[in-house]
């Protein structure tokens, strides 16, 4: 079952980053979770190393965007592209993978 994140709540997310107060982290970890139990659900387990890797490796680009948005109290519009194509990027990333599996199992 893919996560029904979308790229408004990670702007959302990147956007009350800018308060020095706000928990970034927690909020992306949330959100990281669905990606990994997603993963693995659709990637049998012997595959799944490099996915899962990959997905918290993109975790940690946003959660560094945040990071940034925090420090400079600013959120750019260069960087609210960026983080708006994350929820696409990462399904696309797992379904592809998920499909070549098919692929190669078969």
């Amino acid at each position: 079952m893919q996560p029904s994140i979308t790229a408004n709540d990670l702007l959302f997310i990147a956007n009350k980053s800018i308060d020095p107060h706000f928990d970034y982290s927690s909020s992306l970890t949330k959100i990281e979770e669905e990606y990994l139990k997603w993963a693995k659900l659709t990637i049998p387990v012997i595959y799944q190393s490099s996915v899962l890797s990959n997905i918290r490796y993109t975790f940690n680009e946003i959660e560094s965007l945040c990071k940034g948005i925090q420090l400079l109290s600013e959120f750019p519009e260069r960087t609210k592209i960026s983080i708006a194509h994350y929820p696409d990027k990462l399904s696309s990333y797992i379904q592809q993978e998920a499909a070549n599996l098919k692929r190669v199992v078969q």
